[in-house]
């Protein structure tokens, strides 16, 4: 078990709702597509989407009649439902201005057992990426975590123009990864599913312009995740993996596939051993997960490491260190939680939603307006739990009521920010 007081924001969250979503899983009739690939029992481990179970039947109401965005990630026009806009006459997109090559507005969502539904709210919203939890299982990886089949997943997406962000994740002591098995599993999965992969040689389910080109290399590997507090041995051996990695890719030609690398805004030991081990310059980019407060005019300058002052603090942190090719950022988690039933699970204070919305419309419009910033995805699509226990970081009322919740104002807030930025 975690040391509970020294776990982050979203971490006592996870550990508590994981079980609570696991309890719940006999009356909300999950399929047994919630956990994949022989992966471990996920009240074994935290998750990038724990609980998320996405029964939207509302997301076919009206407001999803629409055809999903076209390659600019413009939304389309006419019907939905017998074509598809992808693009060209050969049903691939070719467009140069893709979301793949350009901006990815994200969401860490799941399809759960409505995937078509699903990507009909995405595409509503403005989103055109899905960041997925793909865990190592042995010599490969699992399917994602609730979103069926890695095929399925990689079809549904990237045929309603949204991109998978990868996640290839292991919860387990950093010095304890095998890194040959680790690069040996990235190295096939990419071969088959990134930019270039076979699995989309005569594959008409799947549009190869919005396959992924970046991957993420861990969920918060800073973090103490069950019993593995971090030491200089862990970070030693993240920098390790990283560069190891890099290697592989670029031995086997992928040298198009970007890696990202995890920053947690720590001065002191994390983030200038991964400067000194060669870690962040072997990624392409770096990730960083910007939970707090919104405040452009002390998080601009780039020395507060708080809330989304992170973002300008690990950009500037990297350019000072010469490693400004590196440099660019990835947020793969922001949230702002409105629960008014208790203190959002670690997360202090809960925000209005006043609050909220305008966070969203800032951010939003940050990812459009800095060079930098090259993605970012909102945690999450629905909430964790139910009455005075909903930590409301979703778009969504509670998930689990029989309508599976309606539309919160900040579902609005993004749609508007992102229509408005050009999503």
């Amino acid at each position: 078990m975690a040391n509970w007081d020294h776990m982050g924001k979203l971490d006592r969250a996870r550990v508590f709702l994981v079980a609570a979503a696991l309890l719940a899983l006999p009356l909300l009739g999950c399929s047994s597509s919630a956990t994949t690939g022989g992966s471990p029992p996920d009240a074994a481990r935290p998750t990038a989407e724990a609980g998320v179970f996405s029964d939207d039947a509302h997301a076919m109401d009206a407001r999803s009649t629409k055809r999903p965005p076209d390659a600019h990630g413009q939304p389309g026009t006419g019907d939905a439902g017998t074509s598809r806009d992808t693009g060209g006459s050969d049903g691939k997109a070719a467009d140069a201005s893709l979301p793949s090559a350009s901006k990815l507005l994200g969401m860490n969502a799941s399809f759960g057992d409505l995937p078509e539904s699903q990507t009909f709210v995405l595409n509503d919203l403005g989103v055109n990426s899905e960041r997925g939890d793909i865990e190592l299982n042995g010599a490969s990886f699992s399917d994602p975590s609730y979103d069926n089949t890695v095929a399925d997943w990689i079809n549904t997406l990237t045929t309603h123009h949204i991109v998978p962000l990868p996640l290839l994740n292991q919860y387990i002591e950093m010095s304890d990864i095998d890194v040959s098995a680790f690069v040996g599993a990235t190295v096939g999965w990419c071969k088959a599913y990134c930019a270039g992969g076979t699995f989309y040689t005569g594959n008409s389910a799947a549009n190869p312009a919005y396959a992924p080109q970046v991957l993420e290399i861990l969920n918060e590997p800073y973090g103490d995740w069950w019993g593995y507090p971090v030491n200089s041995s862990d970070i030693a051996a993240y920098g390790t993996l990283l560069k190891a990695i890099r290697t592989g890719l670029d031995g086997a030609g992928l040298t198009n596939i970007g890696i990202l690398a995890a920053a947690n805004g720590d001065g002191q030991t994390w983030d200038p051993a991964l400067i000194s081990n060669g870690g962040f310059a072997a990624a392409s980019a770096i990730t960083v997960h910007a939970y707090g407060e919104v405040d452009l005019s002390q998080d601009t300058p780039g020395t507060n490491s708080d809330g989304w002052g992170l973002v300008y603090y690990a950009h500037q942190l990297l350019v000072n260190a010469g490693l400004a090719a590196h440099a660019d950022i990835y947020v793969t988690e922001d949230g702002w939680c409105t629960a008014t039933g208790g203190d959002c699970v670690g997360s202090g204070t809960p925000f209005t939603e006043a609050q909220k919305d305008a966070n969203i419309a800032t951010v939003i419009n940050q990812l459009a307006t800095v060079s930098w910033l090259k993605g970012f995805w909102y945690f999450n699509l629905h909430p964790y739990g139910s009455g005075s226990s909903e930590n409301s970081f979703g778009l969504y009322t509670c998930e689990y009521c029989d309508d599976a919740g309606a539309e919160t104002p900040a579902w609005g807030a993004f749609q508007a920010a992102a229509q408005a930025n050009g999503f």
